[in-house]
């Protein structure tokens, strides 16, 4: 297995991650009980070289998990300054108990380890022996304890940013990937044939019926529309005042073979929202005309958008056939905006779509920073 698959695994399952860990923090505590055994001679044949490095190991893994998963993302990534030098401090308290307590632990129940401390480092237990206040104060006050684990530190903030880099590579890469894939997805879908088929067919209808000024205004229309979804729409941004005029261009133009389809369209803004990423409704505008029941009684299409405070709420309801599955609605179109919310509003927006007293609805709700 190469080491990209490996990585790949690791970052797409839990079993592989959690075992990642394990294995990491069993590498660091063997190679604590190698540098006793070669580099503290005195202890290479008692079980000191052995017991001392696991104190130091679940003291420094929790040290660091919370830093990692807690101090960095909470506190240092808002720029609380003051609460993250406060909470290392913390850390720094809790990891000096914990290699106290290791230490007093392995004194009082380790008789060989005592004995051979106290023949090679004799001070050492009488250190410890002064109690937990004193040696806490002097470990503290003096800054060794602090130095120690600014060092221990190191290795694994060092594996922990190089994974992350990596993993970042790659949601990068996948995110051009989609994104590429999703313009071109776009690209075939913004002139829906069947939507152009039927604005010609009714232009054609209204030329018969020599009704020139709304023929006119239907070429002018289309003329627009093409050219938004055509070119503007390349553009990563749009003016909100343009993407409300293309939904208005598209309801006039699928408005002309709806003949009993009440249809609504409102919207208001603070001027917050100044722009978004282009054809962002369409889709679920294409499926409210595509589903909506215009045979029946009581067939509607409701589209309603409020922009404010930096926040915006897209809803549109429609009547729709009964009998049709519901999973119908939706499909490829849906899958896509889900795709461009996430590449655009990563963490702020919400989506949600479903059948509400006889019509199906969908609901977009976006944050803009």
């Amino acid at each position: 297995m190469s080491p990209e698959s490996l990585l790949q695994k690791r970052n797409t399952q839990l079993s592989w991650r959690v075992g990642s860990h394990v294995l990491f923090w069993l590498s660091f505590y063997l190679a604590f009980a190698y540098y006793h055994q070669i580099a503290l001679t005195p202890f290479e044949d008692s079980p000191y070289g052995y017991l001392d490095p696991i104190h130091n190991t679940l003291g420094l893994a929790l040290v660091f998990y919370a830093l990692v998963y807690w101090v960095f993302p909470k506190l240092i990534l808002k720029k609380r300054w003051l609460l993250s030098i406060i909470s290392f401090m913390l850390l720094c308290v809790v990891y000096a108990v914990i290699t106290y307590l290791g230490e007093t632990l392995i004194m009082n129940y380790c008789d060989a380890c005592r004995e051979v401390i106290g023949k090679d480092n004799g001070y050492y237990l009488e250190y410890l022996d002064k109690g937990f206040v004193k040696v806490m104060v002097s470990r503290l006050f003096s800054l060794g304890i602090l130095l120690q684990l600014l060092v221990y530190l190191m290795i694994p903030l060092a594996v922990k940013g190089g994974l992350s880099y990596h993993q970042s590579y790659v949601r990068n890469l996948q995110l051009a990937q989609d994104n590429v894939q999703l313009e071109l997805s776009f690209l075939k879908a913004q002139l829906n044939p069947h939507f152009l088929f039927n604005t010609l067919n009714n232009l054609y209808g209204l030329i018969i019926q020599e009704r020139t000024d709304k023929s006119a205004q239907t070429v002018s229309r289309l003329s627009d529309f093409m050219r938004y979804t055509l070119h503007d729409s390349g553009e990563k941004l749009v003016p909100f005042e343009k993407e409300m005029e293309l939904i208005k261009n598209y309801i006039e133009l699928e408005q002309l073979r709806l003949n009993k389809t009440k249809i609504s369209f409102e919207f208001d803004t603070d001027g917050t929202v100044e722009n978004l990423p282009p054809l962002l409704f369409l889709p679920l505008l294409e499926n409210a005309f595509k589903y909506v029941d215009d045979y029946g009684s009581n067939n509607f299409i409701m589209i309603r958008i409020n922009a404010f405070h930096n926040k915006l709420d897209f809803l549109v309801r429609n009547s729709f056939d009964m009998e049709q599955k519901v999973a119908e609605v939706g499909g490829v179109g849906h899958s896509n905006l889900k795709k461009r919310l996430a590449l655009h509003f990563p963490n702020n927006h919400s989506f949600k779509c479903g059948v509400l007293d006889l019509s199906y609805y969908a609901l977009l709700n976006l944050k803009f920073q």
